[in-house]
């Protein structure tokens, strides 16, 4: 279990081995609205993704690896229509996530009333490149001189479903149910000449609710998420 704290403000208008993904979705079932978005700030627990267990190894160990973490990134969103926003999110160290997110039923966030349902679909992606050279003296089995590097490429294409209810004109709670099946590619390009193609699935249960006054929007959710690994491909 995981949970996130969201403080938003509406406004009218790399290098390493593992990638970092978020445990928690900042999706919620109503639309900015046309015309309308948001920045948000966000802080999460997540996990940390590695193709292999350890690349320094000779021959390199390929278990998969995912490591516990914590994020603090953005999130953003911009109604171009009332029932379509784009979707934006990034953390350091994860992917640069885009998608689109339709509002099937219900008003958006700045219209919806007490009592009011909603409904929301989003289809996005993530993507992040990086790379990273290992000194000869940390690979082992090799010669001191003999450095490692490898580039990373991860995708994550998602969808998620998410159903809310106002109780009060406020506060909006809602749930959503939250799908990816991500690739992790490491293609080593420096003393050695390997490939390997990590395949896996993130499926996430989470409650939310949000409280909002003004500009401002306090959120809280809490989720569970399985993690499956698929065999290197």
């Amino acid at each position: 279990m995981s949970s996130q704290l969201i403080i938003t403000l509406l406004i009218l208008a790399g290098c390493a081995k593992a990638i970092r993904v978020p445990t928690n979705s900042f999706l919620r079932s109503e639309n900015m609205g046309q015309g309308g978005g948001s920045i948000e700030s966000f802080a999460t627990q997540g996990v940390r993704l590695q193709a292999a267990q350890d690349f320094r190894k000779t021959p390199i160990d390929g278990t998969p690896r995912a490591d516990e973490t914590s994020l603090i990134g953005f999130h953003g969103a911009l109604g171009l229509f009332n029932f379509l926003d784009f979707y934006w999110e990034w953390a350091p160290g994860g992917a640069t996530i885009g998608g689109f997110k339709f509002q099937l039923m219900g008003e958006s966030l700045n219209a919806s009333k007490s009592g009011s349902f909603s409904l929301a679909l989003a289809l996005g992606m993530g993507m992040y490149v990086g790379g990273e050279q290992i000194a000869g003296d940390q690979v082992e089995g090799t010669s001191p001189m003999a450095t490692r590097g490898y580039i990373m490429e991860y995708g994550d294409p998602h969808g998620e479903l998410s159903l809310g209810y106002r109780p009060f004109d406020v506060l909006l709670l809602y749930a959503g149910y939250y799908r990816s099946s991500f690739s992790q590619v490491v293609t080593f390009n420096k003393g050695i000449e390997d490939v390997y193609d990590r395949r896996g699935s993130m499926i996430m249960y989470h409650l939310g609710s949000n409280l909002k006054y003004a500009f401002l929007i306090l959120g809280l959710d809490i989720s569970q998420t399985q993690l499956k690994f698929g065999p290197i491909e």
